[in-house]
């Protein structure tokens, strides 16, 4: 059985005890406040069990919105820059906050997750503390689907071959349902079969179109050329019903467009 390697980030996958050089990441002010108050919320992990609960939250939240908001809980969101959405399924329908929710919150209260829920008397301190509003958005991320040495050799060798086969034109989607794997993953570790299968399918694609466009304009010709030499009036209409047996018709500006040609041809 194969568990996930707690020495390497599960969305980067490098090792966490290396470091990156200061010219490669310039970290902001805000960056910090999260590594701060990560670092508070795992500090404190043997604590959350009994005291991280909706109640106490639901509390928490109506202290502040009555503080700040006189008990609005859009002006409050508004305020630190978080959806109201999202605050009306806490506080109405015992919802939970997904963790950079959580944090938005705690951002905008200038509080950590342990002055929150570690609070003994829920009787929270708010004066003197001004509202920050979030500089730019927190959000969920999802996890890199980890596969394992042996899974990644044998879907390396799998797409390759899909990549390199001329007559293999499906969609990255259709390739991954048939290998039991989601898109995402497969473009999240081989980029760079993925690409080249997408753009094989775009190419198709598009030539397909182009193929499938001159068949349709000379259906139009030619249905044409069969009422001109039976005698019958070359209608608008005769020629749709003619085309809508085969799934097109004259709504298209290009078919229209050879339909008007044709009429005007007087061979």
């Amino acid at each position: 059985m194969h568990y996930p390697d707690l020495s390497r980030c599960a969305y980067c996958y490098q090792g966490l005890n290396v470091r990156a050089d200061d010219e490669m990441v310039e970290y902001s002010e805000f960056d910090y406040w999260v590594f701060y108050a990560i670092e508070d919320l795992i500090c404190h992990l043997n604590e959350w069990d009994n005291v991280a609960t909706v109640d106490a939250l639901t509390k928490f939240l109506r202290q502040a919105i009555s503080h700040y908001a006189n008990g609005i809980g859009t002006t409050f969101c508004k305020q630190i820059g978080l959806s109201s959405w999202a605050i009306k399924g806490w506080l109405n329908k015992g919802e939970k906050p997904s963790l950079p929710q959580l944090l938005s919150v705690c951002y905008g209260l200038d509080m950590f997750l342990s002055d929150v829920f570690l609070n003994e008397t829920q009787a929270y301190e708010f004066s003197g503390r001004v509202l920050r509003k979030l500089p730019e958005k927190m959000l969920d991320r999802a996890e890199r689907p980890l596969l394992v040495a042996a899974q990644r050799i044998e879907l390396l060798e799998t797409l390759t071959k899909f990549a390199e086969d001329r007559n293999e034109h499906r969609p990255l989607s259709e390739i991954a349902k048939l290998l039991n794997f989601t898109g995402s993953c497969l473009r999240y570790w081989f980029p760079e079969q993925c690409a080249r299968i997408s753009s094989k399918h775009a190419d198709y694609k598009r030539i397909s179109g182009i193929i499938n466009q001159e068949s349709s304009v000379n259906k139009v010709k030619l249905i044409v050329d069969e009422l001109k030499a039976s005698g019958v009036y070359v209608s608008n209409r005769k020629v749709n019903n003619r085309l809508l047996l085969e799934g097109k018709t004259l709504a298209k500006p290009v078919l229209y467009k050879a339909f008007k040609t044709m009429l005007g041809n007087k061979s």
